[in-house]
């Protein structure tokens, strides 16, 4: 997936930069590459990467694709007139890039006049994703499924927390939380807000077993297992309100619900990054055999949204004719391309942005 970036800067400056995706061996890799005009040779690109994650914001459940806490930093330098560099992933995901562009690294004042008393550096964020569709549809589909399993596990936790009075059992239950805990720390998912949010609430859970009343009727246990009076639990790091194992279960079972909508976010912005791809591959009038390519990119990047939708089993009011909009699009696109048909009309705007709004509950 190729997205482009034209900047046109002061001092007769211009620079023609493109951003790409492509899985080598076990990594997947961002290559940014760009043609310039009027920079020297030595001139610096400085870039800042930042994850993009999903983050479910538990008063009214909506999710929000917000940067991560770290960032890092990369340079390239042009060389004539061209620069690139490729940045490396553990997985398919989606990073925001700033670029910084200077004549040189501040330490050559000689360049800066070179460029004109008028020349600032300029700076530039854009967003891309690492991974085509075809390659995180499956990992889509295996995150969706280990988080339903970490759910059913919690669920059996907590059954066993309510049923039993004894503390060596909780004991051992604490220990099973604690393997649990880890192992949805330790998944590297693309339901990263849903995963986040459960292991919030099982954090929670470890932290007050043995002290967490089973439901707003029972007294609270003291720390020793006991029963000492007073409904009031430990608060949740969610909610901000008292827990129960009962209201910790009600959580568990609302992240399932909040996964699903993720999950088709994620869908649907894959399937509308194809409908631009296409879109520009249209513009771009590609020689025939980079279009060939191209058309086979898409073709498989389109039977996996599809196919994943079908997997997955969701059922969320509009998504079906979405997908179909696009999927009608892109293979209207096609069709233009290779044989002259008319240009189709794209998925209705309006009803894609009330959609999005639906699966993330930002109204």
């Amino acid at each position: 997936m190729t997205v482009a970036l034209v900047l046109l800067l002061s001092g007769g400056v211009e620079i023609d930069a493109a951003g790409s995706s492509r899985k080598k061996d076990k990594a997947w890799e961002l290559v940014l590459s760009g043609r310039t005009k009027g920079l020297p040779e030595g001139a610096v690109v400085t870039m800042r990467f930042t994850r993009l994650e999903n983050r479910v914001r538990w008063k009214d459940r909506s999710i929000a694709t917000v940067a991560a806490e770290t960032s890092w930093v990369r340079k390239a330098y042009v060389e004539k007139k061209v620069f690139s560099h490729v940045e490396a992933f553990p997985g398919p995901c989606e990073v925001g890039v700033e670029m910084l562009f200077l004549p040189d690294d501040q330490e050559a004042p000689d360049l800066r006049r070179e460029m004109g008393l008028d020349y600032r550096p300029h700076k530039t964020a854009r967003e891309f994703r690492v991974g085509r569709p075809q390659d995180a549809a499956p990992i889509l589909k295996k995150d969706r499924e280990a988080l339903l399993a970490r759910a059913d596990e919690a669920r059996r936790i907590l059954r066993a927390m309510i049923a039993t009075e004894s503390r060596d059992e909780l004991s051992k239950l604490k220990k099973e939380l604690e393997k649990l805990l880890q192992k949805v720390r330790d998944d590297r998912t693309l339901l990263a807000g849903s995963a986040r949010a459960m292991a919030a609430v099982l954090q929670d859970l470890y932290n007050s077993v043995g002290a967490m009343p089973k439901s707003d009727k029972d007294p609270k246990p003291d720390k020793g297992g006991e029963h000492s009076g007073g409904t009031s639990g430990p608060t949740s790091s969610l909610t901000g309100e008292s827990l129960t194992l009962e209201k910790v279960g009600a959580i568990v079972d609302e992240l399932v619900g909040v996964s699903s909508r993720e999950a088709a976010l994620l869908l649907f912005r894959w399937a509308g990054s194809l409908c631009s791809e296409a879109a520009e591959a249209r513009k771009s009038r590609l020689e025939a055999a980079a279009w060939g390519r191209r058309r086979e990119e898409l073709r498989k990047d389109l039977a996996a949204v599809l196919g994943a939708w079908r997997d997955l089993g969701l059922a969320i009011d509009g998504m079906a004719e979405y997908l179909q909009a696009a999927e009608t699009f892109v293979r209207g696109i096609v069709a233009a391309v290779d044989g002259g048909a008319a240009d189709p009309e794209p998925p209705d705007e309006e009803k894609a942005k009330e959609l999005e709004k639906r699966l993330r509950r930002s109204e």
